[in-house]
C-alpha cells in the first residue's frame, strides 16, 4: 500500500515537473521568437530605429549643402520665390474659408433659432456679432505679399541656423564624410582626417558606405539613390568612442546585451527539451505516467459544449501568446513574481495537455466528435434556424418586428438631438417613426399576443376535458392556421374518444352476446345429459334426447367454428387462393344448398342475374360463403310471407351483388354495428344466427378488395356486394 502511495506521488510530481519544464520552454520559444530580429550580427545598427536616425541625418545634410546652399550670401529677396509665396497664400485662403464656415454654421443655427420664435433683437445682435468675428479673422488672417515674404523669410533663416548648429555638433555620434563630385567639395563634421579609409579602419564602430550598387533596403534605399543623383560618395560613420554622454551608443550596448541573453535562452530550451524528453522516457519505463488527474479533467471539461471548449481554447491561447511576448521573464532579477508568471504559463499547458487528450479521446471513439458536435451551441443555433426557416413567414415578421422595435433607439437619440440643438427636421423624423411604431407595429403585436393567449385558454379548455370548446379562426396567418390546427385536433381527438367509447360498448356487448350464445346449447346440453343418467327413461325417450344433445352440439360446433373463422378473418391470418372464379356458378350454388329450406320457408326468392357467366379473381370458397351467409340471413331475418330479391350484375370494372328482404324485426341498430362481432338484428336473440355471418362477410370481401355496404329503410334490409375488377 505504502509503494502504491509512493508511486502515485511519484508520478504526479514527475508529471508536474514535466509541465513547468514545458511552461518554461514556452516562455522561451516567444520570448526568442519575438526577439529575432536581435539575432543577427550588429542588431541595432540593422534595426529600423538606427536606420531611420540616419536617413534623418541625411535630409539634414542634404537640406543644409544643397537647399540652403549659399543661403548667406543670397540677398533676402532671393531667399524666398514667388512658389513659396504663392503656397502660403493657398494655405491661408482655405484655412480663412475653413473658419469663416465654422463661424457661419454656428451663428447660423442660433440666428434661424432667434428668428423663429419672433426675437428678432437677438437676431440683430448675433448678426452683428458674426460679422465682427468675420472681419476680425479676416484681418489676421489676410496678409499682403511683402508680409508672407518676410514670414516665410523669418522661418527658413531659423530652419538653416538650427541645421547648421546641429551638423557642426563634435559630439554627434553619427560622423559624415561625403564628397561632392559635381561641385568638387567635401563635406563633413569630422576634424583633420586625411585619409578616411584608414580612419574607417582604425576608429569606426559601424560605418556605411554610399553610393552602392545593387543596394536595397527598405529605409536607407532612397538615401543611396540620393547620392547617386546628387554625384555624392563617402561615408556615414559611427566611431568606437565618443566624448560625452552618446544615446545611440547605449541603445547599442543594450541590442547586444539582449543578443547575448537570447543566445544564453536558446541554450536553456535545449536544455530543458531534453530533459523532459528524458523524464518522459524515464516515467514510461517505470510506469509513473500517470495521466489520471488530466483525464478527470477532461472528463468534467467535456460537459462543456465542443464549439464552447474551441472558442475557449483559442482566445485564451492568443492570450497566452501575447502574454508570452509582452511578459518580462528573462530580462529582470529573479523575484517571487517570475513563479507566479510561470506557474500561470504552466496552467496553460495544462490546459493543452487536457485538450489533445481530449482530442485523442474523440479519435479513438469514432462517434464521440459527431456526439459532441450535436451538443454543440452552434448545432443548436444551426437546428433552430433550420426550424425557424419552415415556416419563413414567421421568421421574417419576427425579425422585423424585432428590427423595427430596436430601431426605436437610434429614433429616440434623433429626437434628443433634434430638442437640444432645436433641430425640428430630427425632432419630426423622431416623432414620425414613433407615430408610425405606436399605430401601427405595436397594435400589431398585441393583436398576435390575444389570438395566442386565445389559443393557450383553448388548449387550456380542452386540457381539461372540455371537447365542445372552439379557437375563433380570424384571418390566414401563422396563428389563425395553428387555431385550425388545434380545432381539427380536437375534433379528431373528440372523435377518437367517442370510438373508443363506443368500441368499450361493443366489447361489453361482445362479453355479453357470446356468453349468451355459448351458454344456451352448453346450458341444454348439460340439462339432456343429466336426464339419460336416469336408467330408467323409456328408449324412445332417450333416443329423442340424444338427438337433441346432436343438435345442440352441432349448434355449439358452429358457434366456435364461426367465431374462430371471424377471429382469423380480423386479424387477416388467412391465404386466399385468388383465381379466375364465375361469380354466377357460385351465387346458384349457394341458392342450391338452401332451395329445400327456401321451398320450406313462406318466402319468395326473386333472382335476377343478368349473365350467363360473370368472371372475376376471388378465392371461390371463401366468396361462395359471403353469398352462403346472406342468403342466410335473409332466411333467418325475413318477415314471413314477403320476397326476397337477389341480383347479380356486371358493370366496366366491377361486379355487383344484391339481396333485399323485409325484416321480422325492427331495425333500431347502427349500420355501422352491425357488421360487429355477435351483432344481430334480432336482439332478443331468439333466432338460430352466431352474430357474426356479417363480420365474416365482410372481412371476406375486404380481403379480395371489395366492399360490403349493408342500407337500411324502415324494415327494408339491402345487402350491396362490390367485387372490383
Amino acid at each position: 500500500m505504502d509503494i502504491k502511495l509512493k508511486n502515485k506521488y511519484s508520478a504526479g510530481i514527475a508529471l508536474l515537473l514535466c509541465i513547468y519544464l514545458l511552461a518554461l520552454s514556452y516562455m522561451i520559444i516567444f520570448d526568442v521568437a519575438s526577439h529575432e530580429n536581435y539575432l543577427g550580427q550588429n542588431p541595432y545598427f540593422n534595426s529600423s530605429t538606427f536606420k531611420n536616425e540616419l536617413r534623418h541625418y541625411f535630409e539634414q545634410i542634404k537640406a543644409s549643402h544643397i537647399d540652403y546652399q549659399n543661403f548667406r550670401q543670397l540677398p533676402d529677396e532671393e531667399k524666398v520665390t514667388m512658389d513659396e509665396i504663392t503656397e502660403q497664400k493657398e494655405q491661408l485662403e482655405a484655412k480663412l474659408w475653413e473658419k469663416e464656415q465654422e463661424i457661419l454654421s454656428t451663428y447660423g443655427m442660433y440666428i434661424n433659432e432667434a428668428e423663429n420664435m419672433g426675437n428678432k433683437d437677438r437676431a440683430q445682435l448675433l448678426t452683428e456679432e458674426r460679422d465682427a468675428q468675420l472681419k476680425e479673422y479676416r484681418e489676421k488672417t489676410i496678409k499682403t505679399t511683402d508680409e508672407i515674404r518676410e514670414s516665410i523669410l523669418l522661418d527658413k533663416t531659423k530652419h538653416y541656423e538650427e541645421l547648421k548648429k546641429s551638423l557642426s555638433n563634435k559630439n554627434d555620434p553619427i560622423k559624415y564624410y561625403i564628397q561632392d563630385s559635381e561641385r568638387g567639395e567635401i563635406y563633413s563634421n569630422l576634424d583633420d582626417v586625411k585619409d578616411i579609409e584608414q580612419y574607417v579602419r582604425e576608429h569606426s564602430l559601424y560605418s556605411l558606405k554610399l553610393p552602392q550598387a545593387n543596394f536595397r533596403d527598405p529605409y536607407l534605399g532612397w538615401v543611396n539613390n540620393s547620392f547617386q543623383e546628387l554625384r555624392w560618395s563617402g561615408y556615414f560613420i559611427v566611431p568606437l568612442q565618443i566624448e560625452g554622454y552618446s544615446q545611440l551608443h547605449v541603445n547599442y550596448r543594450y541590442y547586444n546585451e539582449i543578443r547575448e541573453r537570447l543566445f544564453i535562452e536558446i541554450f536553456l530550451l535545449i536544455l530543458v527539451t531534453g530533459l523532459t524528453i528524458f523524464l518522459f522516457i524515464q516515467m514510461k519505463k517505470k510506469n509513473l505516467l500517470d495521466l489520471t488527474y488530466v483525464d478527470q479533467i477532461g472528463r468534467f471539461y467535456r460537459k462543456v459544449p465542443l464549439d464552447i471548449r474551441a472558442f475557449i481554447l483559442f482566445v485564451y491561447s492568443l492570450g497566452m501568446i501575447g502574454y508570452a511576448v509582452e511578459i518580462s521573464f528573462f530580462n529582470s532579477p529573479f523575484r517571487l513574481s517570475h513563479i507566479l508568471k510561470i506557474t500561470f504559463t504552466a496552467v496553460y499547458i495544462l490546459y493543452l495537455i487536457v485538450n489533445i487528450r481530449e482530442i485523442q479521446w474523440m479519435k479513438k471513439y469514432k462517434g464521440e466528435l459527431k456526439n459532441q458536435w450535436h451538443g454543440s451551441i452552434l448545432h443548436r443555433i444551426k437546428r433552430l434556424l433550420s426550424e425557424s426557416f419552415v415556416n419563413r413567414s414567421i421568421f421574417f415578421k419576427v425579425i422585423l418586428v424585432l428590427l423595427l422595435t430596436a430601431l426605436l433607439g437610434p429614433f429616440a437619440v434623433i429626437g434628443l438631438m433634434g430638442l437640444s440643438g432645436h433641430n425640428g427636421f430630427f425632432l419630426l423624423i423622431s416623432l414620425g417613426y414613433a407615430g408610425i411604431y405606436l399605430f401601427m407595429v405595436f397594435p400589431y403585436i398585441l393583436k398576435n399576443l390575444a389570438f395566442l393567449n386565445r389559443i393557450l385558454k383553448g388548449t387550456d379548455e380542452m386540457v381539461s376535458g372540455n371537447l365542445n370548446y372552439v379557437i375563433e379562426e380570424k384571418g390566414n396567418g401563422a396563428l389563425a392556421q395553428l387555431a385550425r390546427n388545434i380545432n381539427n385536433i380536437k375534433l379528431g381527438l373528440k372523435a377518437s374518444v367517442e370510438n373508443q367509447m363506443k368500441s368499450e360498448r361493443l366489447k361489453s356487448e361482445l362479453i355479453t352476446n357470446v356468453s349468451h350464445d355459448l351458454k344456451t346449447p352448453l346450458t341444454s346440453i348439460i340439462n339432456y345429459v343429466d336426464l339419460l343418467k336416469n336408467e330408467e327413461l323409456p328408449r324412445e325417450e332417450i333416443q329423442n334426447y340424444v338427438q337433441i344433445l346432436d343438435r345442440k352440439s352441432q349448434r355449439l360446433k358452429v358457434l366456435i367454428d364461426d367465431l374462430f373463422e371471424a377471429s382469423k378473418m380480423a386479424s387477416g391470418a388467412v391465404e386466399l387462393n385468388m383465381e379466375k372464379v364465375d361469380v354466377v356458378a357460385l351465387l346458384n350454388q349457394a341458392l342450391a344448398e338452401y332451395d329445400e329450406k327456401i321451398q320450406q320457408s313462406t318466402l319468395t326468392f326473386k333472382v335476377n342475374i343478368e349473365k350467363q357467366k360473370i368472371f372475376v379473381q376471388l378465392d371461390g370458397k371463401k366468396t361462395w360463403r359471403v353469398f352462403d351467409n346472406l342468403i342466410s340471413n335473409a332466411l333467418k331475418y325475413s318477415q314471413p310471407n314477403t320476397r326476397v330479391y337477389v341480383s347479380l350484375s356486371e358493370e366496366a370494372n366491377k361486379t355487383v351483388f344484391t339481396i333485399k328482404n323485409i325484416s321480422a324485426y325492427e331495425m333500431d341498430f347502427d349500420v355501422d354495428e352491425i357488421f360487429e362481432r355477435f351483432k344481430r338484428g334480432d336482439t332478443s336473440r331468439n333466432t338460430e344466427g352466431s352474430g357474426l355471418g356479417l363480420a365474416i362477410a365482410k372481412s371476406i370481401v375486404d380481403l379480395q378488395g371489395g366492399q360490403l355496404d349493408i342500407q337500411v329503410d324502415g324494415d327494408l334490409f339491402k345487402a350491396i356486394v362490390t367485387f372490383y375488377k
